[in-house]
């Protein structure tokens, strides 16, 4: 089984050394490592020239990030495809396991794990994320709870070829509700949550990437307001629920009330109660009990998850 490493880059001259070399260096032996330059100013196309043919490079004009997964997906051949945004890296072992869990789950669309937060020295920062991420069948809370369940971002997921295909190449831009305006379109969100909804998911509860956070990290810090982050999760449900209707055939009646990302976010903005948040959360279809006590408890003493910016 072929397994693609897709990197997107833009200016990450000084990681993107990691993130390739962290690709090349799998345990599992079948791997291409497909990685796209956006247009970059510093010397990135410089160090990916350097690898060779053991990389397939692209470059391109700057787009932005969907725009060079695109173009990742657009040059792969695997059937399993993995993510790994250029300031980020994989463990040894990530891809074996990757493949291991969709052998064992062969219907599952989506293969997840947790991220272990690091600096932009590299050093460890925090217990790892989401701290259990999404198992099994998981449509029913899935559907409940706006199209929302715990996964990780970018460099957390992998997909099969068959189930990217009818998803690929990606929108730039969604509608933001009523729409009246075009917001930028998430990779991880669009091609993760259709998956929770159509078919099993498969998961493994480990730490298997490294997930830089710096200055310049721009999936971790967006600048975006409180209230155009709510506009995003709402645009974000109306685009799940698009797709599943238009693409794959199956009409889901989302709410975005049982989203729990956009409920912390209005608790935070003094839109709803600290109470009221905790009960959302003791509703939640998408965490196992001990963790909606655990997550209610936190809610109440003001200790709720910073919600995904």
């Amino acid at each position: 089984m072929l397994v693609s490493i897709l990197i997107p880059n833009y200016n990450y001259e000084h990681y993107l050394p990691i993130a390739i070399d962290s690709a090349l260096g799998q345990t599992y032996p079948q791997v291409e490592v497909v990685v796209v330059d956006d247009g970059s100013t510093d010397g990135s196309r410089e160090v990916l020239r350097s690898y060779g043919a053991r990389v397939t490079p692209v470059f391109k004009s700057n787009g932005g990030l969907t725009s060079s997964i695109n173009a990742a997906f657009e040059h792969s051949r695997g059937e399993v495809i993995c993510l790994l945004d250029a300031d980020d890296v994989f463990e040894p072992d990530k891809v074996e396991r990757v493949v291991e869990a969709a052998r064992c789950m062969p219907g599952a669309c989506l293969i997840h794990h947790q991220l272990q937060m690091i600096d932009g020295a590299g050093r460890p920062m925090h217990a790892p994320f989401p701290r259990r991420v999404a198992q099994g069948d998981i449509r029913r809370g899935a559907i409940a709870s706006g199209g929302w369940f715990p996964h990780p971002v970018t460099s957390g997921l992998s997909f099969r070829r068959s189930y990217a295909e009818r998803l690929f190449p990606m929108p730039l831009e969604q509608p933001a509700a009523g729409g009246s305006r075009l917001i930028k379109n998430f990779p991880d969100t669009y091609l993760a949550g259709p998956a929770g909804l159509l078919a099993p998911v498969a998961a493994i509860q480990a730490p298997l990437t490294r997930y830089r956070v710096h200055d310049e990290n721009m999936s971790y810090i967006t600048g975006a307001s409180s209230s155009e982050v709510l506009v995003r999760y709402e645009a974000e449900m109306t685009t799940l629920a698009a797709v599943m209707r238009e693409t794959f055939g199956d009409p889901v009646d989302l709410r975005i009330r049982g989203n729990l990302d956009y409920q912390r976010l209005r608790c935070a903005m003094g839109s709803i109660s600290r109470p009221h948040a905790a009960a959302h959360i003791m509703r939640s279809p998408s965490l196992p009990i001990s963790m909606r006590i655990r997550e209610a408890l936190r809610m109440g003493m003001n200790r709720g998850l910073r919600a995904r910016g």
